[in-house]
C-alpha cells in the first residue's frame, strides 16, 4: 500500500500548535507529531512552506484560525497536488481567488469550508475543477439560488452540508429537489 500521511495545522491564540502527520503502512499506523509552543495566529501560509515537497504521502490538509491565506493556499496545491482532503475553518484572509485555487485541486474528495470567511458564494463556480469531490460542507457561508446552480455543477457530489440560516428559502426547496442525488444535511 503506498504511504499516506495527513496534515493538521492548528494554531488559536493563546495555545500551542499542533502539526500531526499520520503515515499509514499497510496496516500499521505512524504519527509523527511536531509541537511548536506559543505558536501566534497568523502563520499558517509560512507552516505550509515549510511542509516537505511533495511525495506523493500528503492527503489530508486541516487549517483552523491559523492565519492560512490565497497564497498558502497556492503553494498547497502547487507543491502537494495528490491532496484529497482539505478542510479550512476560520480563515478570513482566504478571498474568492483563494477558492479559485482550490478549484485547481483536481484530486479534492472532500472540501469543507466553515465558520468565518473571506469569500462568497460567487466563488462557489471554481470548485468545478475538483472533479472528485465528493463531500462539499459549506457551513457558514450565504448561499441563493446562484451558490446552488454552482454547487449542482459538481457532478461527482454525493453530500453537501450547508446552514439552514444562511441558506435562501428558494435554494433550500432546490436542494431538496436533489436529494435523489446527493444527501443534503442542514445544519442549525
Amino acid at each position: 500500500m503506498t504511504p499516506k500521511a495527513g496534515l493538521l495545522l492548528r494554531s488559536k491564540p493563546a495555545t500551542a500548535a499542533l502539526i500531526v502527520v499520520c503515515a499509514i503502512l499497510g496496516i500499521g499506523l505512524s504519527v509523527f507529531v511536531l509541537q511548536t509552543e506559543k505558536l501566534t495566529s497568523g502563520r499558517g501560509d509560512e507552516l505550509i512552506h515549510d511542509l516537505p515537497p511533495d511525495n506523493n504521502t500528503l492527503i489530508v490538509a486541516h487549517t483552523y484560525d491559523s492565519g492560512v491565506t490565497d497564497e498558502g493556499l497556492l503553494f498547497l496545491r502547487d507543491s502537494h497536488p495528490q491532496l484529497e482532503v482539505l478542510s479550512i475553518t476560520q480563515c478570513p484572509k482566504i478571498t474568492n481567488r483563494g477558492v479559485e485555487i482550490i478549484g485547481g485541486m483536481v484530486n479534492l474528495k472532500t472540501l469543507q469550508l466553515q465558520g468565518r470567511l473571506g469569500f462568497d458564494q460567487s466563488s462557489l463556480q471554481f470548485l468545478e475543477g475538483c472533479r472528485h469531490l465528493t463531500e462539499l460542507s459549506l457551513t457558514g457561508l450565504d448561499i441563493d439560488v446562484k451558490g446552488v446552480q454552482s454547487i449542482l455543477k459538481l457532478r461527482s457530489l454525493k453530500t453537501l452540508i450547508v446552514s439552514r440560516g444562511r441558506t435562501s428559502e428558494k435554494a433550500q426547496e432546490m436542494l431538496e429537489e436533489q436529494r435523489e442525488h446527493i444527501y443534503v444535511q442542514f445544519i442549525g
